[in-house]
């Protein structure tokens, strides 16, 4: 409110209501900006500066989270206490405890999968290179070894004999690029929103030039493009192969 009376009352009830609302709290602040954001902050201070520096868990004394410390999740974002106080690691040297007031920091790749991953999957010829690539769900990185086998075939129109492809594309679809040299109809891949096309046709293994998602499509000549409909689809059998 403009009203600063207005403000302080709501202020005060806020301060009342204690941690119970600091996850709210911690919210808003990163949706706010300026005055309202600044006056977030200065609640979430408040709340945090009237809890005691020693709480009991348990009949024991423990230490709570650090002044001003945040817990972010992949869906929320919550200001407390950890509980239980310490953590336990295990690595190759054995197992190691750690206070959780020592933690500076965790990470996550949520993503990271590093264990070969196998897939099969269809592309049709709705997913025209120029267009809409299928995405795989998958990250690569670099250095990681695409093995792709496709079959199966897209034609022009429905019901058309001649005009027909199978994965390694087709003279009667034109060409699809010249850098690299690709025929119209052909399987190809990409990796990143940004990546180059690679072909890959009905059988292709090639290692990853750099991160990201992993995306299939049908290369086609320009002027085909949103031109016919392509009926049929390519039986994709993906498998990636994890690099050191």
């Amino acid at each position: 409110s403009a009203d600063r009376a207005v403000a302080a009352a709501a202020d005060r009830a806020l301060t009342q209501l204690g941690p119970a609302i600091s996850g709210e709290l911690a919210r808003r602040a990163d949706e706010l900006e300026g005055e309202q954001a600044k006056r977030v902050e200065v609640l979430l201070h408040r709340i945090e500066e009237a809890a005691s520096d020693l709480e009991s868990v348990d009949g024991r004394a423990t230490r709570p989270l650090l002044r001003k410390d945040r817990i972010r999740t992949t869906k929320f974002t919550i200001v407390g206490r950890i509980v239980p106080q310490n953590l336990r690691f295990k690595s190759r040297y054995g197992e190691v405890d750690v206070d959780i007031a020592d933690v500076v920091a965790v990470e996550r790749q949520i993503d990271d999968e590093r264990e070969d991953v196998a897939k099969t999957f269809s592309v049709t010829g709705q997913n025209l290179a120029a267009t809409k690539m299928k995405t795989t769900g998958i990250s690569v990185r670099r250095g990681d070894r695409i093995v792709v086998r496709a079959s199966g075939m897209i034609r022009r129109t429905p019901g058309t004999s001649s005009y027909v492809s199978s994965p390694d594309g087709s003279t009667r679809f034109g060409t699809h690029s010249t850098d690299p040299q690709i025929l119209g109809g052909t399987l190809i891949a990409r990796i990143g929103t940004r990546g180059k096309d690679i072909k890959v046709g009905s059988n292709a293994s090639f290692v990853a030039k750099q991160s990201g998602k992993l995306t299939f499509g049908v290369g086609m000549r320009p002027d085909y493009v949103g031109r016919y409909p392509f009926p049929g689809e390519y039986k994709v059998q993906l498998r990636v192969q994890r690099g050191e």
